[in-house]
Formats: C-alpha cells, sequence, structure tokens
C-alpha cells in the first residue's frame, strides 16, 4: 500500500492491483451467463465443497480458481469477518489470495494439475459457463456469508466501476489518496462512497492477509489521533510515531497529489465516480444460437458414400464438387477424385479415416450458395495413361443447403441426375442417376449479414418515447427522463442473408434534438442490443485524460456521442461530427472508441473527404462490416461480442441510410 520501512502497513500496490480487478471486471461482464441463478448455485457448491477443501490441502501453493469459482471467492474476500471466520474453521488460517490478470488464468496449469489429481474421475476444473445447468437441488451453505446476496451485490458494484476511467493512472491515485484518507478518518461512508474510494476498498479486501493487518494498523492510528485530540495521550513519542507511519502509509510509488478537501454525507461530487443507477439487464444473449442458426454458416463435409447407375464397364470417372454463386458462371473446385466402373453401377463407401482425408472439403454458404455435382468420363490411350483426355461430361447444379441448418455428424444423402453436357452425345446415353452421401463435420461458423427491409419507413411520434433511458448507464438530459418529452421515432425490420425478418429497429429522437436512441429486439420483443447519445458527463473526465480527443463530451450541436451498449455493459463510444454549414443529412465524420481495451483510442471510421462507402471495425476474431450502397451489415457471430458490433452497426445504418430521418 506504500513504501514503508518496518512493521505496518503492507506493500501491496493498490494501483496496479486495482487496474487488475478492471479486468477482472471485464471479463465478468463479457461472460454475463456467469450470473444466472443456476450458475451461481453451481459456483457456491463448486466453491465451498471442492475448492475450499483444495486450497487447505494445498495451503503452499500459490493457486489460481477457475472465473466461475473465482466469482464467489471474491465475494466471499468483501466480507472480511465472514471470510477470517470461515478460513480459520476450515484451514485454520487465512487462505492466500491475489489478484490475476486474464493471460496469468488462462496459462496457468499447476492448479488444474493438481485439482485433477485430489478429485480424480470427478468434478471438473473448468466448466462451460455458457451451458446453463439445470435447476439444482435446493442447497444451504454453512458459510457465514450469504453468498447469492453479495453475487447481486458485486455485480450492481461492477456495473458502477465499468468506464475506461477505472484503469487511469491519475484517477486511481488520487482514489488512493481519498480512500485512505477516508479510512484513517475512521468514517465508513467515505470509504465506501463514492465508488472510486469502494473501488480501492474491495481491491484492498482482495488481499485478506494484507487488508486484515493494514486494518488493525488503520484503527490503531485512528484511535491514537482521537485520544490525541481529546488530549488522553500521555506519550507524545507515540502519538509522533503513528503519525510518521500514517504519512508513509499515504506515500505514493509515482509521486503524491494534492488532496482534495473531505467531503461529508456524500456531499462531494466527484466526476465519473458518482451512482449510475440500477441494473436491469437487456438480455444475456438472448436467441444467440438462433440468430447464428439464421446466419451463413461453413460446412465441413465429409463424403461418405456415392452410388451412380448407368455407367459403362471399364471406364475411368473423375468426379467433381464445385462451389459457384448465382450470380457468377465461374466454379470453384471444392473436391475431385477419380473412381473406376467394374459394371453398370458403382457403388463406393469411405470411411472417414486419416486415409480419406481426400474425400472431405469445405462448402461456405456465403461465399457459393450453389452446390454443382459434375462427372467426367475420361478416355485413355494404352501409351500414356498420364494425360486423359475428356470424352462425355455430366453435371448438375442445386442450392445447398436449402436454408436447412446441419447439425454436427449429421449425415445426408443428395439424389440427382446428370444430363449430358455434349449435345453430340445425347442419343448415346442421355443421363446418369445417383447420389452422394454426406457427414457434416464440426461446422466453423461463417460471417452473419443484415440489411434493412425495404418496407416503407414511417415516421410517427411518441410521449414517453425511450425503453433504455428507463436504466440510465451515463448521465442523459433531464428532459429525457420527463414522460411527456415529445420525440419521433422509427420502426424498421432487418432481414438476414435467406430474406427471414431477424430483428425489429426502433430509432427515436427528441424533437429538441438533444437525445437519440437505437433499440435493437429479436422478434419475441426482447432487447439485444441499443446505443443512445449522452448527455453533458464526460466519459472520462477531462482531467483524468490527458489527450483531449479521449474526452467525450456533448460540447455543442454539431457533436453526438453514442454509447454502444450489448447485453448488460458498455462496450463502446461513437462519436459523430456534423456539418452545420452543410445541407448534407450524412454525418462529416466518425470516430469510435472500444472502452473494453485495455488502452482505448479513437479509431476514425469515416470521413466524408475519402468518399467511402464500406465501413469496418476490426474486433476480435472478425470485424464489422457496413455497406452503405446496399445499406447492410456483416458481422462473425462472436459469443462475446456479437451483440455489441450489432448495435454499432445498427446505429451506422441509422446515421448514413435513413435519409427520413433527417435529425440523425
Amino acid at each position: 500500500m506504500g513504501n514503508v520501512g518496518s512493521g505496518p502497513p503492507s506493500g501491496v500496490d493498490l494501483v496496479t492491483e486495482a487496474k487488475k480487478h478492471y479486468e477482472f471486471i471485464q471479463q465478468l461482464n463479457f461472460t454475463p451467463s456467469i450470473y444466472h441463478p443456476n450458475n451461481i448455485k453451481r459456483s457456491i457448491i463448486r466453491y465451498e465443497q471442492f475448492w475450499l477443501p483444495f486450497a487447505r490441502s494445498f495451503q503452499n501453493e500459490f493457486l489460481i480458481a477457475p472465473l466461475d469459482i473465482e466469482l464467489i471467492w471474491v465475494v466471499h474476500m468483501l466480507n472480511p469477518v465472514a471470510y477470517e471466520r470461515d478460513c480459520f474453521a476450515i484451514a485454520n488460517r487465512l487462505i492466500r489470495h491475489e489478484i490475476v490478470t486474464k493471460e496469468e488464468r488462462d496459462s496457468d496449469e499447476r492448479a488444474e494439475q493438481l485439482w485433477n489429481n485430489m478429485y480424480r474421475n470427478g468434478e471438473p476444473f473448468y466448466v462451460d459457463i455458457n451451458r446453463i445447468p439445470s435447476d439444482t437441488k435446493p442447497y444451504r451453505s454453512e458459510l457465514s456469508s450469504h453468498l447469492i446476496n453479495a453475487v447481486k451485490e458485486y455485480r450492481e458494484f461492477c456495473r458502477q466501476v465499468s468506464l475506461p476511467h477505472y484503469k487511469d493512472d491519475k484517477f486511481l491515485e488520487l482514489a488512493l489518496q481519498t480512500y485512505i484518507e477516508g479510512a484513517l478518518s475512521g468514517d465508513l461512508r467515505k470509504t465506501a462512497y463514492p465508488y472510486h474510494n469502494s473501488f480501492m476498498w474491495k481491491t484492498h479486501q482482495l488481499f485478506p492477509s494484507d487488508y486484515r493487518r493494514d486494518s488493525k494498523f488503520l484503527k490503531e492510528t485512528h484511535n491514537m489521533n482521537t485520544l490525541a485530540m481529546r488530549g488522553s495521550v500521555k506519550s507524545v513519542k507515540s502519538v509522533k510515531s503513528m503519525r510518521s507511519k500514517s504519512l508513509t502509509f499515504r506515500r505514493k510509488r509515482r509521486g503524491s497529489l494534492p488532496l482534495p478537501p473531505m467531503y461529508s454525507n456524500q456531499s462531494q461530487i466527484v466526476y465519473g465516480a458518482m451512482y449510475r443507477g440500477e441494473q436491469t439487464d437487456l438480455q444475456a444473449r438472448v436467441g444467440f444460437q438462433k440468430m447464428v442458426d439464421m446466419g451463413s454458416n461453413v460446412y465441413n463435409m465429409s463424403v461418405i458414400a456415392v452410388k451412380l447407375q448407368e455407367l459403362d464397364p471399364d471406364r475411368q470417372y473423375r468426379l467433381i464438387i464445385n462451389g459457384k454463386t448465382p450470380t457468377s458462371r465461374q466454379d470453384v473446385n471444392l473436391l475431385s477424385f477419380e473412381i473406376k466402373s467394374k459394371g453398370n453401377i458403382l457403388l463406393k463407401t469411405f470411411n472417414n479415416t486419416q486415409e480419406d482425408q481426400d474425400f472431405r472439403f469445405q462448402f461456405d454458404e456465403e461465399k457459393y450458395g450453389i452446390l454443382q455435382i459434375a462427372l467426367i468420363e475420361n478416355e485413355t490411350d494404352r501409351s500414356s495413361a498420364i494425360h486423359p483426355k475428356t470424352r462425355n461430361c455430366y453435371s448438375t447444379q442445386f442450392s445447398f443447403p436449402n436454408g436447412q441448418a446441419y447439425k454436427e455428424g449429421e449425415q445426408f444423402k443428395i439424389t440427382f441426375r446428370l444430363p449430358m453436357d455434349s449435345e453430340t452425345h445425347r442419343a448415346l446415353k442421355p443421363e446418369i442417376n445417383g447420389w452422394i452421401s454426406f457427414a457434416t463435420l464440426k461446422p466453423s461458423l461463417g460471417i452473419i449479414k443484415y440489411t434493412f427491409g425495404k418496407d416503407k419507413h414511417h415516421l410517427a411520434s411518441t410521449n414517453h418515447y425511450c425503453d433504455v433511458i428507463k436504466n440510465p448507464l451515463v448521465m442523459v438530459p433531464y428532459a429525457t427522463k420527463v414522460h411527456d418529452c415529445p420525440a419521433d421515432y422509427m420502426n424498421l425490420i432487418m432481414k438476414d442473408t435467406h430474406g427471414k425478418p431477424a430483428f425489429r429497429c426502433r430509432i427515436l429522437q427528441s424533437r429538441h434534438g438533444d437525445f437519440s436512441s437505437v433499440e435493437v429486439m429479436d422478434f419475441e420483443d426482447r432487447m439485444v442490443a441499443s446505443s443512445y447519445t449522452v448527455g453533458k458527463e464526460t466519459l472520462p473526465t477531462a482531467d483524468q485524460v490527458g489527450a483531449p480527443e479521449h474526452c467525450c463530451i456533448l460540447r455543442d450541436l454539431n457533436e453526438m456521442v453514442f454509447v454502444i451498449r450489448g447485453t448488460n455493459y458498455e462496450w463502446g463510444l461513437l462519436k459523430v461530427f456534423q456539418d452545420m454549414k452543410s445541407h448534407e443529412v450524412t454525418p462529416a465524420g466518425v470516430l469510435f472508441m472500444n472502452i473494453s481495451d485495455r488502452n482505448p483510442t479513437w479509431q476514425r471510421l469515416y470521413d466524408h473527404h475519402n468518399k467511402v462507402h464500406v465501413l469496418y471495425h476490426k474486433a476480435r476474431k472478425g470485424g464489422l462490416l457496413v455497406n452503405l450502397e446496399n445499406c447492410s451489415i456483416t458481422l462473425p457471430p462472436l459469443y462475446h461480442e456479437f451483440p455489441d458490433l450489432l448495435a454499432l452497426g445498427v446505429t451506422l445504418l441509422t446515421l448514413f441510410c435513413v435519409k427520413e430521418f433527417q435529425r440523425l
């Protein structure tokens, strides 16, 4: 907690550890299913019945828990009295804990190895958090803390501090000073609020032994100062000693900052650290699998059997499988292999073993859409079998997979007739009948493309116009909170590549022009993504980030800032500039910042001087592509980023493609 010579306090660098704490919170934000009640019950059982005995058995090891157990471990430590009581009852000592980064958690193998040795053929070390277990049987925890309520409280806290400036050095150093000042005053309210103090306090509690030692020191210092002010301390030397340690306790490794005036009764406003509203989920990954099924897939196919009839005996054939687009005449060869006919009927099976790797291919539905099967009859002379001459060619083509989403391991048969291509040979053998059996291997998901429907845009008016604002994530203009504030709105339908309606979008703007929002709902009216403009709040505040381009504030009429929201957390900020001198409806410039990045910076998506028609934002394992000409967006089906990219894409389409909605 600072540089000390001897004795208390501890040497925990809370500024560095707070950044790790922030990263852990972001991991939870990007895994919203971890908060499902059934997941919480399972995690509590795993923590109490397996992890605590495991940690007791390996007290000298530094153990890194899987994410679901780590969540329960963290909320348990945030009740220091209960945690100490339970640890001494189980292990007769405080169980060691430190905050680790995501990279350290992902790369650690030691804890898993020890776990598997202890629980052979029993409880797995990792569980699939995204697969919600069936409702578990009632379980009564024997621990001193009510862990289910603790998880709910911690989740609400996570939302309050999930802003980019909570990992800024200057902000955290100021938070550390005010936290220590509040702790030295002995006033719990000054330690737990505003949230920058609470953030440092909870980070401190995640080091149980150090927190126990430091808390004892802080209490002694507070009592000594109180007695000194009352004139009840006889030893002046002891007072000076405690005050000297207190000064050392507050010293920072990065230099000291002037302490702000102490606030009382929570009246001091600290920008970026005040209460931001209650936690209300949109929907955690609502209908995601259904979205993926409606999108286009890349199928890994394997030929398991081929049957052909009406073949000439003792002939060499080559079976060819091509992929092609409906608008292109060019064929792309996916698979071809030679077969030899021994009679009128040829039946060949494949075992899908390692030797049969040549009979597998990949079909990209988004790229091709049409599967072509062709059979070429080769004629070879006796002098050279290396240079075959094409004699007859039979082929057919059809759409695939005809809107049906094949599952992993599913087998299916395609029956076909192969008409002869050459007109000169039709009298000899007009067609060949046959079928091919395929098996789908593990499908690798491809891109998903959505476009605004061609329905006539309908502009309507309303009073209470924004569902998102019922749960504000940031401060917004007061006018947006009143029920009789007039606004205009528009409903749009988004369709997938198969032409099926996928989402319903509602675009709103207040008559005063000080608020806009985009709400994306599935066809069960569950909101899956949204964006909306911020008010007069700076994210992050100007005195927390040095570079002025990082400052996000609605400064004047020609600038709008959208908060992009996915499931239950804010993900990005979209800054839109409008040219007030021009009569153009489209923006003059668009910047985007992903606030989940470690070092968030602005990315320029659009500049009217460049006259681009395609906007692109690179994301993990893919990216968002916005086509301004046909008003469509293309997304990778990422489990943790899909709703966010969808909200960003729809917002950009709204800004550029909805001409009737002039105020945007």
